[in-house]
């Protein structure tokens, strides 16, 4: 992000320092009686040439908007700090003032010259945050709910489209290729990309259609489904809660929404895909890494109630992502582990706290002490209380 940075003290700390007692004293204490000053005007917006002292130098603003570039190297990029207060610049950091409207002007305190350093390149002043994806319009969006046996014979159209299974599941056809859609999955197809879908004629489903325009398409997106998790989730609900209730703005809220959407859809595939991308030894390690992370949060907030998605975003990594690798590694699923470490949790607790069988129920998440009992019955064969006694004999 390419924004201005506001000057406090730990902000400029390794450039500098606040002096809160002004310029006169700042160059006396740095520059003793010998200091000597200069005042400039500026006007420009952007960094041309680099000044470097090799003793403390002190700036303070005088009018205007004085933006103030300061670098440990003139290799480096740096920071554009607000020039609003007195600061002193440590020796050999080098920086220089531009203007962010108009015309400014300020104080520099030095002791003796120093040197200069002109960029190959300039540095241009901060431009702000501005959108990288933009949703320019949404042309329709439905939540469909179809019979047994449906079937669409096909469209392709000069927008791009986002298909998400709600209940059931359904079949779609891509460049010659049969995708099966179940429940949670979402497909994008491209411009101009003929598209069928259907479902047998057992199966009914129901999904959300929404059709729109995009600067910019992620590759990422289309080619094949995508499972999503419960965040991600919400926001489709949201655009549908938005659509139904018709509120003031609730046009701008669907467009963020849908914005959100896939801007963390495209986050996680990017993520798995500079994993799948690299070689067996590094996405081993990393595979490991993403397995010793979740291990580690389910046993950290094993007293929760957890979810796949929430150990998902801890990592983070996507839901159907961690859901793979981990039952390749483990053999088991990750939700198949969490109820088995919350399980042994349980025998710690009964052989070595004051509990009764009620809270440790209430303590470790499960619903009513009379599920906790069956799935401590079903595990061990035993109940709680008769593994109690045993251990007490």
């Amino acid at each position: 992000m390419n924004l201005i940075e506001n000057i406090n003290y730990t902000s400029i700390l390794k450039y500098g320092l606040i002096e809160h007692d002004g310029f006169q004293d700042a160059l006396k204490k740095y520059s003793g009686d010998g200091g000597l000053t200069a005042e400039y005007s500026v006007n420009v917006k952007e960094v041309e040439t680099l000044y470097s002292y090799d003793h403390a130098v002190v700036l303070d603003p005088l009018s205007g908007l004085c933006l103030l570039y300061l670098t440990g190297s003139a290799e480096e990029n740096g920071c554009f700090y607000l020039l609003d207060k007195t600061v002193v610049i440590n020796p050999d950091i080098f920086f220089n003032v531009i203007s962010l409207y108009g015309n400014c002007s300020y104080k520099l305190g030095y002791l003796h010259p120093g040197r200069s350093v002109r960029l190959p390149i300039p540095a241009e002043g901060p431009l702000g945050m501005s959108s990288k994806i933009n949703i320019i319009k949404i042309h329709t969006l439905f939540y469909q709910e179809k019979e047994k046996g449906f079937a669409f014979k096909g469209e392709a159209h000069d927008f791009l489209e986002l298909t998400y299974i709600d209940k059931g599941k359904m079949y779609t056809e891509i460049d010659n290729k049969t995708i099966l859609l179940e429940q949670g999955d979402v497909i994008f197809y491209n411009l101009n990309q003929f598209h069928t879908q259907w479902c047998d004629s057992n199966q009914s489903v129901s999904f959300i259609t929404l059709t729109f325009d995009m600067d910019i398409d992620p590759a990422v997106l289309f080619g094949r489904s995508h499972a999503v998790d419960n965040e991600i989730k919400a926001l489709l609900q949201k655009i549908i809660f938005e659509k139904e209730n018709n509120s003031l703005y609730s046009e701008d809220l669907i467009l963020c929404y849908l914005k959100e959407f896939i801007i963390k859809l495209v986050r996680n595939l990017l993520l798995e895909k500079t994993i799948v991308q690299q070689d067996s030894e590094v996405r081993t390690r990393i595979d490991d890494t993403i397995i010793e992370k979740c291990i580690d949060f389910i046993e950290k907030n094993i007293e929760n109630k957890i979810s796949v998605p929430e150990v998902a975003r801890s990592i983070p990594i996507s839901p159907s992502y961690l859901t793979l690798i981990f039952r390749k590694k483990t053999g088991v699923t990750v939700v198949d582990y969490i109820n088995n470490f919350r399980l042994e949790k349980s025998k710690e607790l009964i052989n070595t706290s004051s509990l009764n069988f009620s809270q440790i129920s209430e303590k470790l998440g499960y619903s009513s002490i009379h599920y906790f009992s069956r799935q401590f019955k079903l595990k061990y064969g035993i109940s709680p209380s008769e593994y109690s006694r045993a251990i007490k004999r």
